[in-house]
């Protein structure tokens, strides 16, 4: 061995496989010595290259799995969201349905009694006028009587009499009718009051679903939009025509179950 082989070998950083190989005289020259260094770092480097691309792969596939698992429990908790919702939807649907139908039905039987109220004072004002005719008349019978001769005068009931008689009897049929005139009246403002109310509260019961029905809808929308976003656009329009279809069902106001035909008729009475 050469002096210069000992000294490269007693360097802090020969690498310990070639310093052994040189002490068992696996090589002899300096040369020797070099190239088993070289290829000692080079078989190492590689082997750390390959350990640090199998761990980054390891790494990564890690991360891919967590970023799928996260996918899933998102789309998971988005479906049963969406499940809830719909099963709220629907029992939201079939209560403002309900209150909608009682409220129609409260309103119709209010009208009916408003009717009903109407024809009572109607009759009411008829009776008013023939008592007074009646009254009229026997004031008029009574003027006449009065003018008759003595003789037919003394047979005849006392004129002034007679009109008292008349006008106590008109007077108190007067008040009867006036009384049960302002009683019909007090029955008919409840009635329209009535009315109102149930038309209001039909009105605030599909306001507030549709305010719901609107919350539901936009969080479908956000998770349609995480899952269909890298889509391309023929497959992105496919998937959105069901709920495109939906939309425009509601744009339309295709009621179902016979309300596109109810809704219509309102418009209809309300352009009238």
């Amino acid at each position: 061995m050469t002096n210069s082989v000992l000294y490269e070998a007693s360097r802090p950083s020969a690498e310990p496989e070639a310093v052994e190989a040189l002490k068992r005289q696996q090589v002899k020259t300096l040369k020797e010595f070099r190239a088993l260094e070289a290829q000692i770092k080079a078989e190492r480097q590689a082997r750390e290259k390959a350990e640090q691309q199998l761990a980054d792969a390891q790494r990564e596939h890690q991360a891919e799995r967590e970023s799928t698992s996260a996918l899933l429990r998102d789309e998971q908790q988005r479906r049963q969201q969406a499940e809830q919702g719909r099963i709220a939807a629907e029992k939201e649907t079939a209560a403002a349905q309900q209150r909608a139908a009682k409220a129609e039905a409260q309103g119709k039987k209010d009208a009916a009694l408003v009717e009903k109220l109407q024809d009572i004072v109607l009759q009411r004002d008829n009776e008013v006028a023939e008592q007074k005719e009646r009254a009229d008349a026997a004031e008029i019978r009574a003027q006449q009587a009065e003018n008759r001769p003595v003789e037919v005068a003394v047979q005849a009931p006392d004129p002034a009499e007679v009109q008292r008689l008349a006008s106590e009897k008109a007077a108190e049929m007067t008040a009867m009718l006036k009384a049960q005139l302002h009683t019909l009246q007090a029955q008919l403002d409840d009635a329209e009051s009535r009315a109102d109310a149930a038309a209001n509260n039909a009105y605030m019961s599909a306001a507030e679903f549709a305010a719901q029905a609107a919350a539901m809808i936009d969080g479908i929308r956000a998770s349609f939009w995480a899952m269909a976003k890298e889509l391309p656009d023929a497959d992105f329009n496919q998937a959105l025509e069901p709920l495109d279809t939906a939309v425009s069902r509601i744009y339309n106001r295709e009621w179902e179950d016979g309300w596109n035909d109810s809704w219509e008729n309102n418009e209809e009475d309300n352009e009238q």
